[in-house]
């Protein structure tokens, strides 16, 4: 009888070395995995009442488990730690850089506008602007 839950079949087997979810821990950072395995937990939750129902509710539980003891073996903090007044100040600068490159571009722009009008290329100058 196949276990669709803990070690399906089609995904190599229990005592088979690559086993899919074996090969992407493997393969992916432990952040990625981490991704996936929460991608898992809400893909198999939100579908289980229009789908397989109650085998999606164990498979949600069997990766959520997953979730937690892979967290577990690889050390990972389970929350980001965010010092606030950093962040604001991150913000900040990514604000002002953003800013500057605003009137970088306006400024190309407003030199190319007055080019466009003294060029007897106008027509593909306009084009190029309409594109930026």
């Amino acid at each position: 009888m196949t276990d669709n839950v803990n070690n399906p079949a089609h995904y190599g087997g229990k005592d088979n070395p690559f086993e899919t979810i074996k090969v992407l821990e493997a393969w992916l950072t432990p952040q990625e995995v981490v991704g996936f395995l929460k991608g898992n937990v809400i893909k198999y939750q939100s579908r289980a009442n229009a789908k397989n129902g109650a085998e999606d509710y164990a498979k949600s539980s069997w990766y959520a488990n997953r979730l937690a003891e892979f967290i577990k073996t690889v050390n990972l903090p389970t929350a980001p730690v965010v010092n606030p007044k950093q962040a604001e100040a991150d913000g900040k600068i990514i604000f002002a850089q953003a800013a500057k490159i605003q009137i970088l571009r306006d400024g190309i722009r407003g030199a190319m506008f007055k080019m466009a009008s003294r060029n007897p290329l106008r027509s593909t100058l306009k084009k190029l602007l309409e594109i930026a």
